[in-house]
């Protein structure tokens, strides 16, 4: 078995996965999948505090289905394409599967949309308990460079613009894109933080292909400029 641990960096959500298989390379193919996607991080060691995490594992039943699926994880099973192997999933206590071979997207899509999933089972709302406005910000969250407008989002979840500017200063005080840039903002401070990523690459992973727009930004949300917020919060854990 091999263990991976990531960060979903906007949610700060922590995730553990576990590789079973006998392919000694799946767990690099894994790995290089997820540092592909701009939305997660790869920790090299489990993260000091786990308190916003989520336990994966995947099973690797490219050949043969295990007898007995442990119950304390999300259960994903590595299937070829076919309706016999979805269909045998389920039946084996799976709650989900990834087809092989395996996509970056795909991955994604079952991570993010099972931490959905248990969110709403578990009486949790990663940000609002509103059924709509968590929606629309599970989907601006998942990808930190999309660009949306207000009727883009009333288009793609069937409601009216009137409707989710309403709904979220209801919610948060904010209309929905400035929601969306605090959203990056933050995410983008935690990467200053924990990274050592320049900081026209991070300012490009949350959204923001100019440097000097991701600057003025950054210093009206925090007040004070990217490099110096790094430098403060270097200091404060020196200090610590």
């Amino acid at each position: 078995m091999h263990l991976i641990h990531f960060t979903h960096k906007v949610s700060l959500t922590s995730i553990a996965l576990e590789i079973h298989s006998t392919d000694q390379s799946l767990a690099g193919i894994v790995s290089t999948a997820i540092q592909s996607l701009n939305g997660f991080q790869l920790n090299h060691a489990e993260p000091q505090n786990r308190a916003s995490s989520r336990d994966f594992a995947i099973f690797d039943c490219r050949n043969e289905f295990p007898t007995k699926v442990p119950l304390n994880v999300h259960n994903l099973a590595l299937v070829t394409p076919g309706l016999n192997n979805r269909e045998t999933t389920y039946s084996s206590g799976f709650t989900d599967f990834i087809a092989w071979p395996l996509t970056p997207a795909e991955l994604s899509v079952r991570i993010l949309g099972r931490c959905g999933i248990w969110s709403h089972e578990g009486g949790y709302h990663r940000f609002s308990s509103i059924p709509l406005v968590e929606r629309i910000c599970n989907f601006m969250s998942e990808d930190p460079q999309r660009s949306v407008s207000v009727r883009s989002l009333a288009r793609n979840f069937h409601s009216n613009h009137n409707t989710i500017n309403r709904l979220f200063k209801q919610e948060f005080g904010l209309p929905p894109l400035a929601w969306q840039r605090k959203l990056r903002l933050e995410g983008a401070a935690y990467r200053l933080m924990r990274s050592m990523d320049s900081i026209t690459e991070i300012a490009a992973e949350f959204g923001y292909p100019s440097p000097n727009n991701f600057a003025t930004a950054f210093k009206r949300h925090f007040g004070k400029s990217p490099l110096q917020y790094r430098r403060d919060e270097a200091r404060k854990r020196q200090d610590d």
